[in-house]
């Protein structure tokens, strides 16, 4: 099911629409999934602040259908602690039940909303995570007394167990919704702002973006490698893109000349700005330019796949591989002249 994807507009088109039609979709993973800024941004609340309430109001805008969001984002989540009781971010999140002394786990309640979706006629078609990036930075304060070097090495030690955690975690969704769009959002580095602008680390000269501004990078890009790497085996979808897009304005589009006042150190999150550009890339990733088609058939080889060079004919019913999936070619006749929504 997921080498065809449910998304995909073509002009006023759009492919697979009865297919979404009154669907659910649940956003998982840590502080980023959630839309968490700084303590009070956002309160206590469902979770439709960051990336997922536009994710979603695009969805409903495509497909003209009312799309329920489900957010079980959790700051602080770990990857090794989806199926446990983990980050007290949780009592962040009014879509846990904080009447009980322990609530679910991510993955219970995952379960818990899937079964319910289902059994409301509201099966859930769209999936996000955000997850990994936490099982990392517990290691921060041994990191800044390395060397950059040391800290890549020690970092490249423990992503195999990273990844395997990762992989657990989207083992649990693939089972609970094989029919599912899923998609997998990479992380950003905000502590490269450091680099050219050392006076503006709010830690200090000797705090902690400073010890980790030279390494950052390639160790944001080895975790990104791993998690695209595990979203491909499992026929997800890699949201790439995020690093480049946050890459150069970490000023203004994160926090991280703010101190956290939970965790004392350098704010890594999003600020509004960044949240909105996070959304638009995973717009782009979700509702690519499929191919522009002219009034003859002839598609842009350059949309095609290398298996059809040069352009191909489009046939009512035609099935063409194109970089983003598998699609259904459309009647030219009927259409005209097709251009996915964001094609220029």
């Amino acid at each position: 099911m997921r080498a065809q994807r449910l998304i995909g507009c073509v002009g006023a088109g759009v492919i697979g629409s009865t297919a979404v039609a009154q669907s659910t979709y649940i956003a998982l993973g840590d502080s980023l999934a959630f839309g968490y800024q700084r303590l009070g941004i956002p309160g206590r609340s469902v979770g439709e602040a960051g990336y997922v309430g536009p994710f979603r109001d695009r969805i409903e805008s495509e497909f003209g259908e009312p799309i329920t969001l489900v957010n079980l984002g959790i700051p602080g989540e770990e990857a090794s602690d989806f199926s446990t009781f983990g980050a007290f971010g949780v009592f962040l999140n009014e879509n846990y039940d904080l009447s009980v002394e322990f609530p679910r786990s991510q993955a219970e309640e995952f379960g818990v909303r899937v079964a319910g979706a289902e059994s409301a006629g509201r099966p859930v078609r769209f999936v996000t995570i955000q997850i990994g990036v936490n099982d990392l930075l517990d290691d921060l304060d041994a990191l800044r007394m390395l060397s950059p070097a040391a800290q890549v090495t020690a970092v490249q030690s423990e992503l195999p167990s990273v990844e395997a955690s990762v992989r657990a975690v989207y083992s649990i969704v693939a089972n609970a919704v094989p029919d599912a769009e899923v998609y997998v959002v990479g992380y950003y580095n905000p502590f490269a702002l450091f680099l050219d602008h050392p006076e503006l680390d709010p830690s200090g000269a000797e705090g902690l973006g400073a010890h980790l501004a030279e390494s950052t990078d390639e160790v944001t890009a080895l975790l990104n490698a791993r998690l695209e790497t595990a979203a491909t085996d499992f026929g997800f979808i890699f949201v790439d893109g995020v690093f480049e897009a946050i890459d150069g304005q970490e000023a203004t589009l994160t926090r991280i000349t703010e101190i956290d006042f939970i965790l004392q150190e350098p704010n890594i999150h999003p600020t509004d700005g960044g949240y909105a550009v996070i959304a638009e890339v995973l717009i782009d990733a979700a509702f690519p330019c499929l191919a522009d088609v002219d009034q003859d058939g002839d598609i842009d080889g350059d949309d095609l796949t290398a298996a059809s060079p040069g352009g191909a004919q489009a046939t009512a019913g035609e099935v063409l591989a194109l970089p983003g999936g598998v699609f259904d070619a459309f009647d030219v006749a009927e259409w005209g002249v097709l251009s996915a929504a964001g094609c220029d």
